[in-house]
């Protein structure tokens, strides 16, 4: 049985995304890995599997996760999809996929995720250092009030259905079956 060939290409301000990629490559075994930093490559053939992962920032993904989307639209909807953001707050994950992810690619993803996010203040710098201080200052008054984290559990569960995911691929392949396009 073959592996599947998979990509991970992730955007990361601080490296707390780069930390959530580097943890889903170890759960997942062989993922070649892209960091948008050091530009933006093309989904070839040669890929079954790609997941794309950004962090967050007042509300939108990186930049550069936007043109690897753009670039790559075509080639996104011929493989395995999985999308997931490092974002602090994890309730409002689905409009930020929502509002980040076009549609149709959206629906073609067969796993999405938010891991959660770290707000250290250490690794931020400048204007976000100050807003973040500020927020967290303001948000630990309220009752209740938990610090982001990133979710271990998450991205291991994330991990387990890629696979899932790329054993129904591999099973259609075997039976002539194209994977559906949406």
């Amino acid at each position: 049985l073959q592996m599947p060939k998979r990509m991970i290409v992730y955007a990361s301000k601080t490296g707390t995304t780069k930390d959530c990629a580097l943890e889903l490559q170890s759960y997942l075994g062989q993922a070649d890995m892209y960091d948008l930093r050091h530009g933006i490559p093309y989904v070839t053939d040669d890929y079954d599997t790609v997941i794309l992962g950004s962090s967050i920032r007042m509300g939108n993904i990186q930049r550069r996760a936007k043109k690897f989307i753009v670039q790559n639209k075509v080639a996104l909807f011929r493989v395995d999809l999985g999308i997931f953001i490092c974002n602090g707050a994890i309730d409002s994950s689905d409009d930020l996929f929502e509002a980040n992810i076009p549609p149709g690619l959206l629906r073609h993803a067969s796993v999405i995720s938010s891991f959660g996010g770290d707000c250290s203040l250490e690794k931020q710098h400048g204007l976000s250092r100050l807003i973040l201080k500020k927020f967290m200052t303001a948000a630990s008054q309220i009752k209740g009030f938990k610090e982001p984290h990133i979710m271990h559990g998450v991205i291991r569960r994330f991990a387990q259905e890629i696979e899932k995911t790329e054993e129904k691929s591999a099973r259609r392949a075997r039976q002539g079956k194209a994977r559906p396009i949406y």
